[in-house]
């Protein structure tokens, strides 16, 4: 005999006692009191219950609920839905409207400070609200609501329940992912249950929440016979017989829920459970649940039978009148039928709700296609009559029949405005689109498409270019006009810059607003930066700025400035071109720091050495990112600090600035984005002495192949150039430099500090016997150096110059080198130079005399975090006869480049919670990080950070987080 079919949807409960009884889970309930005891003792812990439909998850959170409340745990509890997957944190508004609609003003300030405000606005109805041109909100809401999760947790030990997680909406799945991962030292219990491998579920996440360490994973097994004899008899007033018992565990696979309800139906059969019912209990087994539910319905009557699909489709919470509305029947019917439904179990009189999620399911997938668009329909005007936010009636127009109404779409587009600001662009291209089959009235359907196509290219879909050149087709003009076009030219920048280059013209040509005349400068100047093939017309682009700065826009100067810096120019002109680009706050603003042109004053800064200029420009841009939630932007701004460390701070806190941009390109599936971290993090590596990390940077982002030509190609020559000369390889080091000298020729890059590839040239060229070639290239750097002013890296070239000649010349370099790099803020250059010189002296038996820069390159390398410095220091002081000292255990140096990123920030003053904030961690890695800090400084509180940590005057150290 078949078994009844556990895949189909139906209810776990179906007709279950009020207090249900757990057969066979002592297990299960073991481990809700392990991490319900945990959260009590302020260590938050996750439990995800997995099984087929029937097997008891839900009786078991039911269970876990109740144990936690008996602990002291404040529960809150929500249910995932597959009609609510289209509604953005549906299942987090379940959880925690309630708590913070009913908040007083004094308790709401606090559930909402920090960076739990940000999270704040899921929770808050604003459906008109759109979100900035270019954000990505998606991990500033996460985090925002973590630390409201947070916020209540501080009032008292939390439990947060999800059933069906397999059924939530794909951000609230991403929340539970993410709390699962920052539950360390949370006084919270969480507790999911969901079905394996469910269609339509969001397997990669819910994988990543069962493979978190924090997380037990318990899988309910199907009932042995003592478990199913218990049950059956619970359902038959008697105990049955063990063959009954057999027969009955054969028909169902021993699922609990297929067990009780195969009992329900042969007790309404008049079996008894013995020996002769066998045959029959078979009999029964072999029917489906669909039909068990649609024949118990049958039996309610034909009041119960027209509200139950109504009932179903809204889901708890509603009014018996608005469930009669959308059943379209009188109110006495709808009261019949409530009774009815909750008489069979069906509903629960507090909330109209169904008494399962799945008995839910079976209700609505036994109603046929046709009638739940008509239901769909109806629930329109009454979520429309009680305020509903336009994500939530937007889930009923997407299973209504398109009828060409107006107000379908703009409830549409509202609620794809809603779910990009609640970083949900997958469900707002739902509502687009659907909202095309409505369809809009032609003259709203080019404006429409111009959303759609906006949001399908921010995600990286091309099918938004097929709906921007549709739009751009249509009656388009000015502004909206100059949007297509620079969408359009964002999709196609990296992958075909001719073309996008004319889209960024022909964007320039429409815009009419100076802010968007603005956006469309800075794309044509950041697309004509990108690869070797735009090199004349970008030297176009900026002739009108460099005859008259005072004319030309931020955008122009933004981008002057970065090219006079690589062309050594004068040191002052660039610093009042880049105080020009920034005078009105316009290039923040408008063009945000994401684009290019924001970074590149920067960049420009960094190279003229006007290090803290250039730290402020990036603290505006950081202060900005975080403020909008804007990770995109933030992934730019750390781009530029990785880089700013590799010449003025810390290489462990460039290192921790690198990798955390790459991660959230990664996280944001920006490919290419995530490739131009690979030279930074390439040097860093090198400099803190980790060669094989360098390699492994290397090996995992190989260039693009149809970005060979870029310029940030380039820059990973170079990158590897250093790797290769470190290594020994002076030969390929020469060839690689070489290269990328070559390629940055041609777009007039000059200066020293342009990615350094002329000096470390030189001195591949000088290892390997080409010496007067090597000069040769260094008198023409030190020109350039002295032309612009920046006598730090004057220095550097003497430096550079002094290694390669060596004896009483190269004495004399070297020591001109450190008359100039001592004042100036290049302390890792302070510090090779040193080293240079006390190494020099040592090979000339000057031993005691080289002890003194020796140990002073010692201290830079300990304090800068740079390994291969320090660690090549302690072996020429060995060399010496100076007591061999022994790598770092202790000190800036034996700092992680995590533990550095939060000590840099405590040191300037920031809290606990405020570093947490920032770096998107959890308040107890901030404490682990810390005490590991103290131990290693030898400190005892965050007082004596600065000066531990290498500050002048004890003041915070020179490095940002």
């Amino acid at each position: 005999m078949a078994p009844m079919r556990s895949s189909e949807p139906a209810a776990e409960a179906l007709d279950a006692p009020a207090e249900p009884r757990l057969l066979e889970r002592e297990a299960e309930l073991r481990d809700v009191d392990a991490v319900v005891g945990d959260a009590v003792a302020g260590e938050g812990r996750a439990l995800l219950l997995q099984g087929p439909a029937g097997i008891g998850k839900t009786a078991l959170l039911d269970v876990a609920a109740e144990r936690a409340r008996a602990a002291g745990l404040r529960v809150l509890r929500a249910t995932g839905s597959p009609l609510e997957r289209d509604f953005p944190f549906g299942v987090v508004h379940q959880l925690l409207d309630r708590e913070v609609g009913a908040a007083s003003p004094e308790r709401r300030e606090r559930l909402l400070q920090g960076a739990a405000g940000r999270g704040a606005a899921v929770l808050t109805p604003d459906d008109g609200a759109a979100v900035a041109e270019g954000e990505e909100p998606r991990y500033a809401v996460l985090h925002g609501l973590y630390w409201l999760v947070a916020n209540l947790a501080d009032e008292g030990p939390l439990a947060l329940v999800v059933d069906d997680l397999h059924w939530a909406d794909r951000p609230s799945v991403r929340l539970v992912e993410y709390l699962a991962r920052r539950l360390e030292g949370l006084p919270v219990a969480l507790l999911a249950a969901a079905r394996p491998g469910e269609p339509g579920s969001d397997a990669d996440l819910l994988a990543a929440f069962a493979a978190n360490p924090a997380t037990t994973v318990d899988r309910p097994d199907v009932l042995g016979a003592e478990g199913a004899a218990a049950l059956l008899a619970g359902a038959l007033g008697h105990a049955p017989t063990p063959a009954f018992v057999a027969a009955c565990a054969t028909a169902t696979g021993g699922n609990p829920f297929l067990l009780q309800v195969l009992g329900l139906q042969a007790a309404e059969r008049g079996l008894r459970g013995t020996d002769d019912d066998v045959a029959a209990a078979r009999a029964v087994g072999a029917e489906g649940l669909v039909d068990a539910v649609g024949r118990r319905l049958a039996l309610l009557g034909p009041d119960a039978r027209a509200l139950a699909p109504a009932a179903a489709l809204l889901g708890p919470g509603y009014r018996l009148d608005e469930l009669a509305a959308v059943a379209d029947v009188p109110p006495a019917a709808a009261e019949r039928g409530a009774d009815a439904l909750v008489a069979g179990r069906f509903l629960d009189a507090a909330d109209w709700g169904f008494v399962h999620p799945l008995l839910r399911e079976a209700v609505i997938g036994s109603t046929p296609a046709t009638a739940r668009a008509r239901l769909h329909g109806r629930a329109v005007a009454v979520l429309r009559a009680r305020g509903a936010r336009a994500t939530e009636v937007a889930l009923h127009h997407l299973g209504a029949a398109p009828a060409g109404d107006p107000a379908v779409v703009d409830d549409l587009r509202a609620a794809a405005r809603s779910a990009v600001a609640d970083g949900a662009p997958d469900v707002a291209i739902r509502h687009l689109r659907r909202a095309l089959e409505e369809p809009p009235a032609p003259e709203q359907r080019p404006r429409l498409l111009l959303e759609l196509g906006e949001i399908e290219g921010g995600t990286g879909n091309t099918e938004g270019l097929t709906h921007l050149t549709e739009a751009l087709e249509g009656d388009l003009s000015g502004d909206d006009a100059a949007r297509g076009h620079v969408a359009r030219g964002m999709l196609l920048s990296l992958v075909d810059p001719p073309a996008a280059l004319a889209e960024a013209r022909a964007a320039a040509a429409l815009a009419a607003s100076p802010d968007a005349r603005l956006r469309t400068e800075g794309l044509l100047l950041d697309i004509a930066m990108y690869h070797a093939s735009t090199v004349d017309l970008r030297q176009e682009l900026l002739r009108p700025a460099r005859r008259d700065p005072a004319a030309a826009s931020p955008a122009e100067l933004a981008h002057l400035a970065y090219q006079r810096a690589h062309e050594g120019a004068p040191r002052a002109e660039v610093l009042d071109l880049a105080r020009r680009a920034q005078v009105d706050g316009r290039l923040l603003q408008v063009l945000s720091p994401d684009s290019s042109s924001y970074q590149l004053v920067a960049l420009a800064l960094r190279i003229s050495e006007a290090p803290e200029a250039a730290r402020r420009v990036l603290d505006a841009g950081e202060e900005l990112a975080r403020r909008n939630g804007n990770r995109f932007s933030l992934m730019h701004v750390e781009h530029a600090r990785a880089y700013w460390h590799l010449e003025y701070g810390s290489i462990a806190a460039g290192i921790a600035h690198g990798q955390s941009g790459l991660a959230i390109a990664n996280e944001l599936g920006r490919r290419l984005a995530a490739w131009t971290f690979v030279s930074a993090l390439v040097e860093l590596h090198v400099q803190a002495g980790d060669l094989a990390a360098a390699e492994r940077v290397l090996a995992e982002h190989p260039v693009p192949p149809e970005l060979e030509d870029a310029v940030h190609a380039a820059f990973v020559l170079a990158g590897r150039g250093l790797l290769r000369l470190v290594g020994g390889e002076a030969e390929e080091a020469q060839a690689l430099l070489a290269r990328s000298v070559a390629s940055l020729d041609r777009w007039g890059w000059k200066a020293p500090l342009s990615t350094r590839r002329v000096l470390r040239w030189a001195r591949a060229l000088a290892a390997v016997g080409r010496t007067d070639e090597a000069l040769a290239l260094l008198d023409a750097q030190e020109a350039l150096a002295r032309g612009a002013g920046t006598d730090g890296v004057v220095g550097v070239v003497l430096a550079t110059r002094g290694r390669i000649v060596g004896g009483d010349e190269g004495e004399a370099q070297l020591r001109a080198a450190l008359a100039l790099l001592g004042p100036s803020a290049l302390r890792l250059d302070e510090g090779w130079a040193q080293h240079a010189l006390g190494a020099l002296l040592r090979r000339r038996g000057a031993r005691t005399e080289a002890r003194a820069p020796l140990r002073r390159a010692l201290e830079i390398g300990d304090v800068t975090g740079a390994g291969l410095l320090a660690g090549s220091a302690r072996e020429e002081l060995a060399a010496t006869g100076a007591r061999a000292l022994r790598t770092a255990l202790s000190g800036p140096a034996s700092l992680t480049p995590s533990e550095r990123r939060v000590a840099d920030l405590a040191a300037a003053g920031l809290t606990n919670r405020q570093i947490a904030e920032r770096l998107w961690i959890t308040r107890k890695t901030v404490e682990l990080h810390l005490g590991h800090t103290y131990d290693k400084l030898g400190i005892r509180s965050r007082t004596q950070l600065p000066e531990a940590l290498g500050a002048p005057d004890g003041t915070a150290p020179p490095t940002t987080a």
